[in-house]
């Protein structure tokens, strides 16, 4: 690195520029050079751990055009110009002067009374709602609670069973869980358990559907069916 510093200063001087400050910025080395009227501008050359010939000669021939294009000023050809000149009072273009000027200050803004609003009442944050633990469903049924079930259908009388349902209501304490038809229908298919008799009706007419929707209905609406009606849904393997 010290070296590109080394090489920036050089290139400086040879194209006739007057080195100022030397630095590095986002890998590159910086240099600003003035020129013969004051003029500055900055340069850069890469930061590497060796030359870059060509990128030296671009950066180079741009500082001397740049110290071509802003010549040193020459004083007016007049007696005065000539008398300063031996006097050596002229100064340099590249001093640079600051010029003051004391100004009265501007009288102070009006003061404003600016009178605050009143807070707004803090509102307590909602109570959310109580959450309620999900009734287990027969998706959610563990195999414990399933073999459970095989062993129950296995050693139940289940004689007056007219309807899945009706196993499934009687399953559930026994199970722990509540149990759906489905479930009562796997359990079946898995112990290989012979079904009720009632169960095992091979055809239902379509006023047992019917009947059955008109059950699951009911029992939406808080209403037990009658026992007629559960009669004929439980033709059906559920209800």
């Amino acid at each position: 690195m010290e070296k590109r510093h080394k090489d920036m200063l050089t290139l400086l001087t040879a194209a006739g520029l007057e080195p100022g400050k030397i630095y590095s910025h986002r890998g590159r080395i910086c240099g600003e050079g003035m020129a013969p009227n004051g003029r500055e501008q900055t340069f850069s050359l890469s930061n590497g751990s060796t030359s870059d010939v060509r990128g030296d000669l671009n950066e180079s021939s741009r500082m001397k055009r740049f110290a071509k294009a802003n010549p040193k000023v020459e004083p007016p050809k007049t007696a005065l110009g000539l008398a300063l000149t031996q006097a050596k009072v002229i100064e340099s273009p590249r001093v640079r002067r600051r010029i003051t000027i004391d100004l009265e200050p501007p009288p102070p803004p009006p003061q404003l009374e600016l009178t605050a609003p009143p807070p707004a009442p803090v509102q307590p944050p909602p109570v959310p709602a109580p959450m309620t633990a999900p009734a287990k469903t027969i998706n959610k049924i563990s195999q414990i609670s399933f073999f459970k079930l095989c062993t129950w259908l296995q050693t139940a009388d289940l004689k007056e069973a007219h309807s899945y349902q009706w196993i499934a209501d009687r399953a559930s304490p026994v199970v722990g869980v509540t149990v759906s038809p489905s479930t009562v229908r796997e359990a079946y298919t898995a112990t290989g358990v012979e079904l009720p008799e009632r169960l095992r009706a091979p055809a239902v007419e379509p006023h047992v559907y019917v009947a059955r929707e008109l059950a699951a209905f009911m029992r939406k609406l808080g209403e037990n069916p009658s026992e007629e009606l559960m009669a004929i849904a439980g033709k059906l393997e559920r209800v």
